[in-house]
């Protein structure tokens, strides 16, 4: 997209509309890709959410987590919707900002977005 950015930039300071508009139009092509390819990893990251939340409701539905503390708009009670969703998002930064840390999947992600643009 980057690329497609500056080629459109370089065509516009040169005057060639139609070159403009051909490669605005590939960089358009490439960021629907992009965004595209986001969301389908974000389904497949969440599918087992369901599975689980059915599992957490068979098991923790009549027994809801009792805080010593209140917090606002849930009381001192927490059921396993609310306690489920801030694990999830605690373990998924986590695992983000770990991973991030291991050179060989900084280069793996550097070489997957090298061949989508």
């Amino acid at each position: 997209m980057n690329h497609h950015h500056n080629l459109s930039e370089k065509a516009l300071r040169l005057g060639d509309k139609e070159s403009y508009k051909a490669v605005n139009r590939q960089a358009l092509d490439a960021f629907g890709h992009s965004f595209s390819l986001g969301a389908a990893i974000f389904c497949v990251s969440i599918w087992p959410m369901p599975f689980v939340l059915a599992w957490m409701h068979l098991r923790f539905a009549d027994a809801p987590l009792e805080l010593s503390f209140r917090l606002p708009f849930l009381g001192s009670t927490v059921h396993y919707f609310a306690s489920f969703l801030l694990l999830y998002i605690a373990v998924r930064m986590l695992y983000s900002m770990v991973m991030n840390r291991f050179e060989w999947y900084s280069r793996l992600k550097a070489s997957l977005a090298g061949q989508k643009g």
